[in-house]
Formats: structure tokens, C-alpha cells, sequence
């Protein structure tokens, strides 16, 4: 589990005192359990909802100020630290901060989620981080009261009202570390110094819709602004794209010496007669779609695999899990979803696939079929068949009948010839 603390702050600076965190950091309502739910390592966590201004801008109390902390209770050697709280400052990145010169610095932390700001980078000395923070300010836009008015409305209200500040953007990043092999401690165990996003917006309180606007009208946000809170897990994935693109580049050429083989078969086919190219295309387009798909089968394996069967929070197979490993997560998946490379293979093997079938329903509509009656083909030969048989029968009748009369010139005892032998 991610334990976090907030040490909290009055409007005059007044320090009121330490909370573990659990929901403080999100405007939006909901299920305590499933609003805690970032807090378990590995599990990235989106939370979008719509903040009612009119709320912030007259019902909710004064704003609080926050510092961010992590209970940090091992030591670099691993070993515990001493007894009492042991906090490390989680830095607050403002992403549309402004210096006086009109730039900002921390604007490009927005789009690189899995930037972690250790010493190795070298930009570091170019971000403004800051420490406390606030979740809306209903407070410091607001107009001196007049006294000469005795009559408040909601309208007065929000005229006196200049602006209205909230976060509508939070990301919580957490980082995973890399495997140290010269040291004796499992380094995959622990992760980075985490840091907290936060992108704030403001609005004229005399801009704020009296009634509530309808779902999907134009001027909903006047009213109802969308807010996000993120929590981010991430990992330094160049192992495995390094391991990858050469897993990749064997595959490919895997690929052409099968594409070369089924060539060397077509023309060995063939004999004198001529390859066709659309035969030979279409047979590389075929190859280059199975292997390309069976590449992605091996990667989406992986990660199915070492991601998805890690040891849980609760079970290993059913089986209880001690405090040594409990919570222990290695693999994270890539943050862009879907993964530009993987987008890429899956478009060319889609496009190579649909290719080969078009190309082979349209080399099959060009063959000739002739449909032959078998039946009368078989009437024919019954037919022979049946004349060959009464022929052989008419001949053993013609040389029986033949043989009967016969006329055999034997002398019989009387000296008298018989037609049927000796009498």
C-alpha cells in the first residue's frame, strides 16, 4: 500500500495537524473503497466528475492548505529506521504555473507521464516545484463586503465573487525503480519519490449560471467544470522494448526466408511455365500477417503473464502470502494505451490479411469450373457393361449349340457313323 500523509494549514497559516490520506485529495464523491483504490501499488486510477461552482463559491467552508508526505519506514540499506514518523516531501508540480516572464516551466510534465525527476535528468533545474497546496479557494477572489448593502442575494453574492479557483486536474505519479544487480538489496521493490501534479482553473464569479444547465448544453462547464484526479504507475520499459525490437528484427527475417521458400515451391510448381506476381504478392502478404500476428499473440503473452498473475495483495494460488512479499509488484504495463508499436504491427497485419483475402477471392473468381454429369457418363458404361455381358453369354450359347452338332467320323462297331458317338 501507498501510505500517504497530509499535514493541513488554516487559511492565516495556523497548522492543523496530520491526516493519513484517503479521499482529501479529490473533489468528487463517491464509495470510500473504491475511492482509496489508487493506493494499492500497480493500480492506475481515473476519477472524473463534474464540481458545482455555485457550491464552492457560497456553501463550502474556507479553503485548507496541504503538504504532501510519504511514509517512507525502511532505509536505503533496507533495514528499519528508528521509531517515530518517518516522512519524505512529496513535491507539488503545478503544470500551469507562470513565471514573470510569461513562461512555463512546468507545462511539459503533462504530456510525459513516465518523466521521473531524479537527478539523472537534465532538466531538473528548470521546474518550479512547490509544497503547499489547495484543492479550491473560495476565498481570495472574493470582494471587500460593502456595508452600505443590507440585502444579500445569491446574484450580490456572486458579484462580489471576482474569480473562483479550483484543481481541476490531479495526477499522483509513482514510479517504479530498476534492479541495482551490484547491490544485495531487490531495488524492483521499491520506487521513486513520488510528486503530485496539479493543473488549477478559474472562473468570474458573475459568470456562474443561476439554474442548473441541462446535460450536453453548451454552458454546462459555466456551471458544472469537469474535474480529474489520476493516480499513475509506471516503469522504465526499455529492457523490454530493447529485447523486443530484437525479437522483433528475428521475426522479420523468419519472414522473408518463408516467403522466399514458398516462391522457390511456386516455380518449382510451375515447371517452364511463368510465375504470376499477384500469386507471389499474395502469398508474402499472407506470411507477413501470420508472423506479424503471432508476434503480437507472444506480447500480449507476456504481459499477460508477468502482469496479470503477479502475486496479488490477498492470495498466491489460493495460498496465504506472508508480510515478505506481500503487495510486491514488478511489471507494470506500458502508460499509452494502445501502445504506438503495437498499434503499428496490428495495423500493418490487419491491412496485409485483408490485402490477401481480396487478392485471393479475386484470383478465384477468374477460374473457369466445368459442373460434368456423372450420372450420364455411368448410364454408358451400365450400358457396355451390360452389352459385354450378354456377347459372352450369346457366344457360350453359339459354341455349345456348335459343339452339339459336331459331327465326329469315329467308325462304331457295326461299321456306322453316329452324330452322337458310338452306338
Amino acid at each position: 500500500m501507498l501510505n500517504l500523509t497530509l499535514t493541513t494549514y488554516a487559511l492565516n497559516g495556523t497548522y492543523l495537524g496530520q491526516q493519513d490520506v484517503t479521499t482529501q485529495l479529490q473533489l468528487c464523491p463517491g464509495d470510500v473503497r473504491d475511492l482509496t483504490r489508487y493506493q494499492r501499488i500497480g493500480s492506475n486510477y481515473i476519477l472524473n466528475c463534474r464540481l458545482d461552482l455555485m457550491s464552492i463559491a457560497l456553501s463550502y467552508p474556507e479553503p485548507t492548505f496541504y503538504e504532501l508526505w510519504l511514509s517512507d519506514p525502511t532505509a536505503t540499506d533496507g533495514s528499519a529506521r528508528a521509531s517515530g514518523p518517518s516522512l519524505y516531501p512529496v513535491p507539488v508540480i503545478i503544470s500551469n504555473y507562470r513565471k514573470s516572464d510569461g513562461t512555463t516551466p512546468n507545462k511539459f510534465l503533462a504530456d510525459s507521464p513516465s518523466l521521473q525527476l531524479d537527478t539523472t535528468y537534465s532538466g531538473l533545474g528548470n521546474i518550479v516545484p512547490h509544497r503547499r497546496f489547495f484543492l479550491y479557494d473560495n476565498i481570495g477572489g472574493r470582494k471587500v463586503p460593502d456595508p452600505a448593502k443590507t440585502s444579500s442575494t445569491t446574484q450580490t453574492q456572486l458579484q462580489d465573487m471576482t474569480v473562483v479557483r479550483w484543481a481541476s486536474y490531479m495526477e499522483l505519479r509513482i514510479q517504479l525503480r530498476k534492479d541495482d544487480p551490484s547491490t544485495s538489496i531487490d531495488e524492483s521493490q521499491k520506487i521513486y519519490p513520488p510528486y503530485l501534479l496539479i493543473r488549477y482553473q478559474q472562473q468570474v464569479g458573475s459568470t456562474i449560471s443561476l439554474s442548473i444547465p441541462k446535460l450536453g448544453a453548451s454552458d454546462e462547464s459555466m456551471r458544472l467544470p469537469m474535474v480529474s484526479f489520476r493516480a499513475t504507475y509506471c516503469m522504465d520499459l526499455s529492457n523490454f522494448w530493447y529485447i523486443t525490437m530484437i525479437l522483433f528484427i528475428l521475426l522479420v527475417i523468419f519472414m522473408v526466408i518463408s516467403c522466399g521458400f514458398k516462391a522457390f515451391v511456386h516455380k518449382q510448381s510451375l515447371g517452364i511455365y511463368p510465375m504470376q506476381s499477384e500469386i507471389l504478392f499474395m502469398d508474402c502478404c499472407g506470411t507477413l500477417a501470420d508472423f506479424f500476428f503471432w508476434g503480437l499473440i507472444v506480447m500480449c503473452g507476456y504481459w499477460f503473464i508477468f502482469f496479470k498473475l503477479q502475486v496479488s495483495h490477498e492470495t498466491i494460488i489460493g495460498v496465504p502470502i506472508n508480510s515478505s512479499n506481500q503487495g510486491v509488484v514488478k511489471v507494470l504495463l506500458p502508460l499509452d494505451n494502445p501502445n504506438s508499436a503495437f498499434a503499428a504491427v496490428f495495423s500493418i497485419c490487419l491491412v496485409a490479411k485483408f490485402a490477401q483475402v481480396c487478392m485471393l477471392i479475386r484470383h478465384q473468381s477468374k477460374v473457369d469450373i466445368f459442373f460434368m454429369d456423372w450420372e450420364v457418363i455411368i448410364s454408358i458404361w451400365v450400358c457396355l457393361g451390360f452389352s459385354s455381358l450378354l456377347y459372352r453369354n450369346q457366344r457360350k450359347e453359339n459354341f455349345a449349340k456348335l459343339r452339339s452338332c459336331n459331327l465326329h467320323q469315329r467308325p462304331t462297331k457295326k461299321g456306322k457313323m453316329s452324330v452322337f458317338g458310338e452306338q
